[in-house]
């Protein structure tokens, strides 16, 4: 039995987790990510269907985030309040993730009160706190991590077809949510395979139809949902491929090194022990030949990590200028949560003092080497090539100054690995478990507001009022509407008016490779547009943010 008093601690972090991520669920009004949010978004549309199909520039997205999106548009069928309703989903799938990894600590012995407040912690990483404020499937993924870790654990310690079904099941709808969690899927067949020798038919065959099966369908519907958004799908397939066969050994060495320093600074060294605790727990189940829990995630981690490492290293050598990519988090930090909570169980006892001490030290070393090979090179980057970085893919590390948004002339190589060494050496020594709680629980809650704070909002706020013109468009109800792609940058307008204008159609068109004007009534082009003006079109609206502006037609003047 536990006392009243051990539910203080887990209580105050639940809540505190519950206050930052709809703090930043609260902070975006708008989307940013013209590819990524309105990819998930227009999956959901598609599937509802409400409104009309949009039609999308770039790859097409994975639409297992998109299905928990659907009945949001049977409800507020708007697509500004939809994408709202969105970012409290983020929110929600954050904090949903949370019971999983409890239940991952209990089943490891931990008592209920520390288990839920590791669990809280988990949630309180900036990477995860910051992906509130988006409507990304980042969360998703990590909630979907987490259910597998959940479902491994479950299935070693009571193997039965049941439980492998769950299993196999979850590996497949992860891979659903995003390709690049393949690796659960292949980390599930292995074990299937596993069992198959063993002779455990009925385990096998649960594990392996469900993971198997499932997965093809799931893909099936994949395509069958983004072929009506974009004008090829598989192209991020395609491209994956070709990465494998084409890919530079320095990029790929450069992103995997990056990212490992990001995921040990990120977590405070907990990443590197609670691999550590598996690797020990693996070793108990390779001892006596058995395929269990441990095995699973580590596999699945690999996985992961070859996977992310294989789509950033051509970035790393094809845009040197983005800093982001030489310590890109992103794509790894669902496993890196679940890994970081075996961390925290590491350090409540879970790994022996002189392994736990010799992991943080080797973490230590490797973070300065990096630091060390990284001062070289970056600023040279930001002074001679104007280093650029994308804030999502490096939100673990958004609590420090970075290049164009404070003062900072450099990324935050050096104060990120002195936290983290700072960490490290406090998890070195045999503390109370409270105190172990209390000091993590208080670093990331600090972290994640400040990051809010500090970089997030600054680098994001403009975003709120970015896109107007659909206000306008809608004083015209019952005019077409048509968009040119020439001189769009990149499609972000195209994609996110496509969405906003929502349920209306709007006719895609490129006035830059035709003479004839526009046979819509109302056209969004740009602000300076020489042509429809000698013919005597009429600005009515523009956008302050991108150069997109909103022309009436004669034909449609009154």
């Amino acid at each position: 039995m536990t006392t009243i008093g051990a539910w203080v601690l887990p209580v105050v972090l639940v809540l505190i987790s519950i206050l930052t991520q709809f703090l930043a669920a609260r902070s975006r009004q708008s989307p940013v990510f013209s590819d990524d949010e309105i990819g998930y978004l227009a999956n959901s549309i598609v599937m509802s269907g409400f409104g009309s199909i949009p039609h999308l520039s770039g790859q097409s997205y994975y639409p297992g985030w998109s299905v928990v999106l659907v009945p949001l548009w049977w409800v507020l069928q708007d697509p500004s309040r939809v994408y709202r309703a969105a970012l409290i989903m983020s929110a929600l799938a954050a904090l949903a993730s949370l019971p999983f990894y409890a239940l991952i600590a209990r089943r490891f012995g931990t008592a209920w009160p520390t288990a839920v407040s590791a669990a809280a912690i988990i949630t309180l990483l900036p990477a995860i706190t910051q992906m509130s404020g988006f409507a990304l499937a980042e969360n998703f993924l990590g909630l979907m991590v987490a259910v597998c870790g959940w479902a491994a654990v479950r299935a070693f310690q009571r193997p039965t077809p049941v439980a492998f079904v769950i299993l196999g099941a979850a590996s497949a709808y992860a891979f659903f949510s995003h390709g690049r969690l393949v690796g659960l899927v292949g980390a599930s067949i292995l074990w299937g395979v596993f069992l198959l020798v063993k002779k455990q038919w009925a385990n096998a065959i649960s594990l392996l139809a469900s993971s198997i099966i499932l997965s093809g369908v799931l893909f099936l519907v994949y395509r069958s949902v983004t072929r009506s958004l974009y004008p090829m799908v598989g192209k991020r397939e395609v491209k994956g491929i070709l990465s494998i066969f084409h890919q530079n050994p320095a990029g790929f060495l450069v992103a995997t090194s990056g990212q490992v320093w990001y995921h040990l600074a990120a977590s405070l060294g907990l990443v590197v022990i609670g691999v550590v605790f598996l690797v020990l727990k693996g070793r108990l189940e390779w001892k006596t030949r058995t395929f269990g829990a441990a095995t699973w995630i580590l596999i699945a981690a690999l996985a992961l990590e070859v996977v992310t490492a294989v789509y950033v290293g051509p970035a790393v050598t094809s845009s040197p200028f983005r800093l982001d990519t030489y310590t890109y988090g992103r794509y790894f930090q669902p496993m890196a949560s679940l890994l970081s909570l075996f961390g925290i169980l590491a350090a409540l006892g879970g790994v022996r003092g002189k392994i736990r001490r010799t992991a943080l030290l080797a973490t230590m070393l490797a973070m300065a080497a990096y630091v060390v090979v990284g001062l070289r090179v970056l600023p040279d980057i930001i002074e001679n090539k104007g280093g650029i970085w994308l804030a999502i893919n490096v939100a673990g590390l958004t609590q420090f100054d970075w290049p164009n948004v404070t003062a900072a002339h450099s990324t935050p190589l050096v104060a990120a690995t002195l936290a983290a060494a700072i960490g490290c050496f406090f998890l070195m020594r045999p503390r109370s478990a409270a105190t172990v709680l209390v000091v993590l629980g208080g670093y990331f809650a600090v972290a994640s507001n400040v990051a809010q704070v500090r970089t997030m909002r600054p680098v994001f706020g403009g975003f709120n009022n970015a896109f107007v013109l659909q206000n306008y468009v809608a004083q015209y109800p019952h005019d077409s509407v048509s968009f040119d792609t020439g001189g769009d940058e990149f499609g972000v307008s195209r994609n996110i008016y496509a969405y906003l204008l929502e349920p209306r159609p709007v006719k895609i068109i490129d006035t830059s490779k035709t003479k004839q004007l526009p046979t819509t009534d109302l056209v969004i082009t740009r602000r300076d547009w020489p042509a429809g003006k000698a013919a005597g079109a009429e600005l009515i609206a523009s956008d302050s943010f991108q150069n997109n502006g909103l022309w009436l037609m004669p034909k449609a003047q009154k």
